[in-house]
């Protein structure tokens, strides 16, 4: 994995206090996966980062309609498609508060200095961009092409 990549095991324990970012963090959860919750705390406590909990959508729990309002791909599963819920709701608060804002999902793995690098990253990058993709995914193949 790259020295740089966001995504890591962290080695440390913190006892410092949670520090804020410059915009608002929200972890997504289910209601139904506290243990979730308690593993994300556990596995990024080196990473300081302050964040809420935004309470994911059980895609399991939509009609069919409400799906089709996410995607109209059949083969995505009821998670796929309430992570997608999720996410779609947290972007809709972006433009509510007209600020940008950090969105983490309960199985990420943060950089023990996520704090104090992201945002030097989002410093270094300007202000012409949408959307600040950080991942590390190796089951994945992504083809970006730029201005598509």
């Amino acid at each position: 994995m790259p020295p740089n990549a966001v995504t890591f095991a962290a080695l440390a324990l913190s006892s410092r206090p949670p520090m804020p970012l410059s915009y608002p963090a929200y972890l997504i959860n289910l209601d139904h996966q506290p243990d979730r919750l308690a593993a994300f705390h556990e596995r990024n406590r080196p990473a300081n980062i302050d964040f809420e909990r935004f309470p994911a959508v059980d895609g399991s729990a939509l009609s069919d309609d409400e799906r089709r309002l996410i995607t109209r791909f059949d083969r995505m599963t009821p998670g796929a498609i309430g992570c997608a819920a999720s996410h779609k709701a947290l972007w809709e608060r972006c433009r509510a508060i007209r600020k940008p804002i950090v969105v983490l999902e309960d199985d990420a793995w943060l950089r023990h200095d996520a704090a104090t690098s992201l945002p030097a990253v989002i410093a270094s990058i300007g202000t012409f961009w949408d959307i600040l993709l950080l991942g590390y995914n190796t089951d994945i193949e992504m083809k970006l092409r730029p201005g598509q």
